[in-house]
Formats: C-alpha cells, sequence, structure tokens
C-alpha cells in the first residue's frame, strides 16, 4: 500500500512538473508577439466646431 502511494504520489509529481514546464514555455515572450504594427496613415478627421455648437445648443434648447 505505501510503495503504491509513493508511485502515484511520484507520477502526479512528474505530470504537474510537465504541465508547469508546458505553461512556463506558453508564458515566455516571442520575437514574433513582439512584431511592430505597421503604420496606418489615417485621414485626420476635420472637426466643424460652428455645427458642433450649434448640434449642442439645439439639444440643450430641446431639453
Amino acid at each position: 500500500m505505501t510503495t503504491t502511494m509513493f508511485f502515484v504520489l511520484l507520477g502526479a509529481a512528474t505530470v504537474t512538473m510537465g504541465l508547469m514546464k508546458i505553461v512556463a514555455w506558453l508564458d515566455a515572450p516571442r520575437p514574433v508577439a513582439h512584431r511592430r504594427s505597421r503604420r496606418v496613415v489615417r485621414a485626420s478627421r476635420v472637426i466643424d466646431f460652428p455645427c458642433a455648437e450649434l448640434a449642442l445648443e439645439s439639444a440643450r434648447h430641446a431639453a
């Protein structure tokens, strides 16, 4: 009985150690993960302030 329990615990420890190695390998940073994204040139939006002010004022009067 004691011998069986020893080998069961030894097997469980070995499986746990293997799983911990897999988790450590998956958690390690990879050079592929740190790839720099390409810069996307976005067209800047022009905000027309008088229209925005009119919209805010009309919303304030409606409230």
